[in-house]
């Protein structure tokens, strides 16, 4: 069936939109075929990762737009940008951070701004009677940590993208990033950069699936497996080269 053949060719090569299209017209030629369903389904499931990428992708933009007005004094700015940034991508880890920023430079503009309070005499302070001092009690023995770090490195040459990261079937992490720098022009411009997050594990053995998605380039998984200690860390180093493929490490 040559749309089935062509849906195909455009999902390996990175065009998920043009490939969902051909792969449905091979779906209702062919309907009793379950190659051509399953590709329909592959098809719908990159398009939804591309979209949710490029949603992303572009919550990163106003981020970057409200941290410059923070660091002008423009709330107004930075408020209309992070609110624009919360409909792209509501659970984005910089948000909140960004967010209490903002709260914080409005309020110590308000207290610079308002009167100053009329100055409170000083109390007379009083003798008090001397108290013997408390015993000392024995240190009582820590709590055993069954909480595990997981530190993740991320290096890439490539500016733009979004990393997954599965232990079993639970999404433990997910951001995208945007990598960019100003140009003589005042221009911003891809390149690549870099980001460490730490997060929160459960100790003992692990099963991780990490997942790069990249413009035009198919997602890639690599898949790891290792343990945790309570109260250690251990570093997932994952690193990212010029031509879109990855490595990823437990160490």
């Amino acid at each position: 069936m040559a749309a089935l053949k062509a849906g195909v060719v455009e999902l390996d090569a990175g065009r998920p939109e043009e490939a969902l299209g051909l792969l449905r017209t091979a779906a209702v030629l062919g309907p009793d075929s379950p190659r051509a369903a399953m590709m329909m389904e592959l098809a719908r499931r990159a398009v939804a990762m591309d979209r949710a990428m490029d949603s992303e992708v572009g919550a990163l933009d106003d981020l970057e737009t409200a941290e410059q007005a923070l660091r002008r004094g423009r709330f107004g700015e930075a408020r209309t940008a992070l609110a624009s940034a919360r409909d792209a991508a509501p659970d984005h880890p910089r948000l909140g951070d960004l967010e209490a920023r903002l709260r914080a430079a409005e309020a110590a503009r308000a207290r610079a701004e308002a009167p100053e309070p009329e100055p409170v005499p000083e109390p007379v302070p009083m003798k008090l009677a001397t108290a013997e001092a408390p015993p000392v009690l024995p240190l009582e023995t820590p709590p055993v940590s069954h909480v595990a770090q997981l530190i993740v490195d991320f290096q890439s040459e490539r500016s733009k993208g979004a990393l997954t990261i599965y232990s079993d079937e639970r999404q433990i992490f997910r951001e995208g990033f945007h990598f960019t720098e100003k140009t003589r022009f005042l221009l911003n411009r891809g390149t690549e950069g870099s980001f460490s997050r730490t997060l929160e594990h459960p100790d003992g053995p692990v099963n991780l699936r990490i997942y790069l998605s990249l413009p035009g380039v198919p997602t890639q998984v690599v898949r790891l497996q290792g343990a945790l200690r309570g109260g250690a860390s251990k570093v997932l180093r994952v690193r990212v080269d010029a031509e879109g493929g990855f490595t990823a490490r437990l160490q």
